[in-house]
Order: C-alpha cells, then sequence, then structure tokens
C-alpha cells in the first residue's frame, strides 16, 4: 500500500490522469465500466450500457469490492464511477494496490 499512496501526488491528481471521460471509456473496443454505488442508488437510478458492447458494466457496490474483485478483469481498462468521484477514487486506490494497472 506504500507503494501505492506514494504514487498519489497532487501532481498525479492535478494532472487528471486518474479520469477517464464518458466518450473515452465508451468508444474503447473493449473496457470495463464499474459503478461503484450502492444498491439503493442503482435502484433509484440504473445505468445500463446495452447499446456498448464493447463494454462490461458491473453494479459493484463498494463495501463489496473487496469480496467480488475476482468479477473484474485485470487485463482491460477499468472506468469507476461514482457522482462525487470519492468512493470511485478509493476503488482506485484499492485496485492499484490490489495490482490493476489500468485504472
Amino acid at each position: 500500500m506504500d507503494k501505492v499512496l506514494k504514487t498519489l501526488t497532487l501532481d498525479y491528481f492535478g494532472s487528471g490522469c486518474h479520469k477517464v471521460t464518458a466518450s473515452k471509456l465508451l468508444s474503447m473496443d473493449k473496457a470495463v465500466f464499474v459503478d461503484v454505488r450502492s444498491m439503493e442508488e442503482d435502484e433509484t437510478l440504473s445505468i445500463r450500457l446495452n447499446h456498448h458492447k464493447g463494454i462490461i458494466f458491473k453494479h459493484i457496490p463498494l463495501d463489496e469490492l473487496p469480496e467480488r474483485l475476482d468479477e473484474i478483469p485485470r487485463d482491460l481498462f477499468v472506468g469507476l464511477f461514482c457522482p462525487a468521484n470519492i468512493r470511485s477514487t478509493i476503488a482506485l486506490v484499492y485496485l492499484l494496490y490490489k495490482g490493476y494497472k489500468q485504472v
């Protein structure tokens, strides 16, 4: 974890390299889109990417991420979503810590 945290500097976050636009993600040939919002949030407003065949959609609430980590392919780009970017940033750090390279 120390190694991962040392890479998350102001320069890293300031450069925006940890972000991807929706249009860029959806234009990829193959990627994973992980919604880390709660079950209640998903039940209120669901995201489905039925018309984007190259995008694998997963709804994995942040608190379920450790138990469901094997559902996220390691060989594809992973885009994370939550409305305020707090849970997605936590998920970003966790996935980097677990060895994911393209998050």
